[in-house]
């Protein structure tokens, strides 16, 4: 995972790898440092990745690729962002915020999960195997767009919205489980 996350990433994570991996770059650093360096916040990620390779019997390879795919794909990334940017200013808002962030893992490793787990996806390019997901499941989708869409146009963020965008982000999850269960 360590070696190889780089190829993984998307969009605005792959960004910030590759920012960091320059900077470091850029000071001197040798290309495998500056590479595990620029990765390490993304590092968390191999425990879901690793786990839902062994839910899905799929190769880390294949997850990893559904997985940052389905991130990106949902802004997933974005909103984790702004999860981990709220303000705390009690013991409760600190536990909340990491109660959100043990959601968003389980959620995304579910969704992960459910993308892999349709019996003729083992060789389908991972873009049209999201676009072949999201079609299965577009209402869903598009409430959870919805409420990023919001979330994105408050001027102020509470600890409330991100419960309520949460449950969204379960019931796409749970719909997306349940579907595949029944197919597989």
């Amino acid at each position: 995972m360590r070696n190889n996350l780089s190829q993984w990433l998307q969009g605005s994570t792959q960004d910030a790898w590759q920012g960091r991996f320059d900077q470091y770059s850029a000071q001197g650093v040798s290309d495998e440092v500056s590479a595990l360096a620029a990765g390490t916040s993304s590092l968390f990620s191999a425990l879901g990745i690793i786990e839902a390779s062994h839910q899905t019997e799929r190769p880390v390879e294949r997850v990893a690729e559904a997985y940052f795919c389905v991130g990106e794909t949902l802004s997933l990334n974005w909103f984790l962002e702004q999860i981990n940017t709220l303000e705390v200013t009690s013991h409760w808002q600190a536990l909340a915020r990491e109660a959100f962030r043990d959601d968003m893992d389980w959620q995304l490793r579910s969704l992960t999960v459910s993308v892999l787990s349709s019996e003729d996806t083992a060789d389908m390019p991972m873009e049209e195997l999201m676009d072949k997901w999201k079609t299965a499941h577009p209402h869903l989708v598009r409430r959870w767009q919805r409420m990023l869409d919001e979330l994105r146009a408050s001027e102020k963020s509470e600890y409330a919205m991100y419960s309520v965008a949460l449950r969204e982000l379960l019931d796409l999850a749970q719909a997306s489980k349940h579907q595949s269960s029944d197919c597989g």
